[in-house]
């Protein structure tokens, strides 16, 4: 756990003292993709304590050799920038001036749009630009940051104040150490967000240490692994006696949930296995972590867990195919994947057939097969993604379907098969148009909308690319309009 917090706490200093001292003009982060979404919102909710009062924008858009960089970032920033207008109006406050400049293709060219906007809001706001490419291609990083270095330095660029994160390493530490050589010690800080393997593998080895050695009648938090007493407690006084097996199988029926959860020691093994196949995952013995998982498997399903049973046979695929063993692996996602349709649990049917893709995708990889099959098994890996996304749909799991048919389009484009791509990714979206809003607002349908909105542009075909941007700003309003206690649920 620490090895997560840790990272995550230094984001904090600096997010704080980001927002607290305007002589920090840029902080550089650079994460890894689980902890990402928490980093930026860290700086997000910065955005509150800052004074003056500043604007926050997170531009997400790729850094890729054949795209016109800024200027996806100038389109991105004005969409933004709208949004963020619109919110302002809703809370009865004035809106953000109207832009009439229109973004244009140059680092330079993107300069003075954030200079536009800056200017236009000066009396108001202050302006907080965080740069946070899903990808930067190795090829435009050096530009990228070149960039970057320039932005900060551009005296007529004071007003704003930057945040560049990225799961790359990009020579960010350099970057910053200029930038405090001409700045100042305060003018920029680098912060390393990733989690420390080694950290993370001690915590968890001590965690099932603790667990093995928790007594009979230990707390549940002992259970977990956490330290208590060698001996059960005895029970307090005025504590309530214990149910007896019979009426916890009457209350646990009454409430749904399978008579398997009630056997203690059974769910105390099958935590145990569990983290036991973690733990040999992440010191690379393969064998072992097979070996524990399977013992998972056979507890659930001795104790008639059907679903949690599909879900142990995924993580003992996951385990084979990081092994290498990907045929057993390919054998083992569709059994679960056959089984889980049968029994109409649509996320677990989807969920095992993206991960038949992800075996097909790694067999592609073998060096022994000619180009022509490796192509051919890569397309196998794309189809079964599509594949897993029509399952998912059909039995109502929409939003693992949504990312079940990227996937397969991603992988499609990567195969210079646009057409089917476009057309796996229209999928997604017109599943996300026709689900519940609350179950597909954390989807990454709005993603996929202005990915193949980008592309028509980028392929000179404006009525295309004009017809996909109002499907995406219909797709974000829907999403808006679904309430907070909806998503939640």
């Amino acid at each position: 756990m620490d090895a997560i917090a840790q990272p995550l706490s230094r984001v904090q200093v600096a997010a704080t003292a980001f927002a607290y001292d305007a002589r920090v003009r840029l902080v550089a982060v650079q994460t890894e993709e689980a902890l990402r979404p928490a980093v930026l919102a860290k700086f997000a909710d910065a955005e509150s304590l800052m004074t003056p009062a500043t604007l926050t924008f997170v531009l997400e858009s790729p850094f890729e050799p054949d795209d016109a960089n800024w200027l996806l970032r100038a389109e991105e920033l004005l969409e933004e920038w709208q949004s963020a207008s619109d919110e302002l109006v809703a809370a009865k406050l004035e809106a953000l001036p109207a832009i009439s400049a229109k973004p244009a293709a140059t680092a330079a060219d993107f300069a003075a749009f954030v200079q536009t906007l800056a200017a236009s809001v000066t009396s108001r706001f202050r302006l907080a630009l965080v740069i946070a490419p899903l990808v930067v291609a190795p090829a435009v990083a050096g530009q990228m940051i070149a960039d970057m270095a320039a932005f900060v330095n551009a005296p007529h660029l004071a007003p704003v104040r930057w945040v560049i994160v990225t799961n790359e390493s990009l020579g960010l530490g350099s970057l910053v150490a200029s930038l405090k050589q001409n700045g100042g010690t305060y003018a920029a800080d680098f912060v390393e967000a990733r989690v420390d393997p080694a950290g993370a593998r001690a915590g968890l080895s001590a965690m099932v240490a603790g667990m093995k050695a928790a007594p009979v009648g230990a707390s549940p938090l002992q259970l977990a692994g956490f330290a208590g007493p060698s001996v059960a407690p005895p029970p307090r006084i005025r504590e309530a006696p214990q149910q007896t097996p019979e009426a916890q199988r009457s209350q646990m029926a009454a409430q749904g949930v399978p008579a398997g959860y009630g056997d203690v020691s059974a769910m105390h093994g099958l935590r145990i296995a569990i983290m036991e196949a973690a733990l040999a995952a992440g010191e690379g013995r393969f064998a072992d972590a097979v070996g524990a998982q399977k013992r998972a498997c056979d507890i659930t399903q001795a104790l008639g867990l059907h679903q949690e049973t599909g879900q142990m046979e995924l993580l003992l695929g996951t385990y084979t195919l990081t092994g290498g063993q990907a045929k057993r692996a390919l054998e083992i996602f569709a059994a679960t994947a056959a089984s889980a349709e049968a029994a109409k649990l649509g996320t677990l049917a989807c969920q095992a057939k993206m991960a038949q893709g992800s075996a097909l995708a790694m067999l592609a990889a073998d060096p022994g097969l000619s180009p022509e099959a490796a192509h051919n098994k890569r397309m196998d890996a794309a189809a079964a993604y599509v594949e897993a996304g029509n399952v998912g749909a059909a039995l109502g799991a929409w939003a693992v379907a949504i990312e079940a048919y990227r996937l397969g389009g991603d992988m499609l484009a990567a195969l210079s098969d646009v057409p089917r791509a476009i057309a796996a990714w229209e999928k997604a979206v017109s599943v996300a148009e026709t689900a519940p809003p609350a179950d597909v607002a954390g989807s990454s349908a709005l993603d996929v909308a202005k990915l193949v909105e980008k592309r028509f542009h980028a392929a000179g075909r404006p009525s295309d690319a004009q017809a996909w941007k109002a499907r995406a700003q219909a797709l974000a309003l829907r999403f808006e309009q679904a309430s907070p206690a909806e998503v939640a649920v």
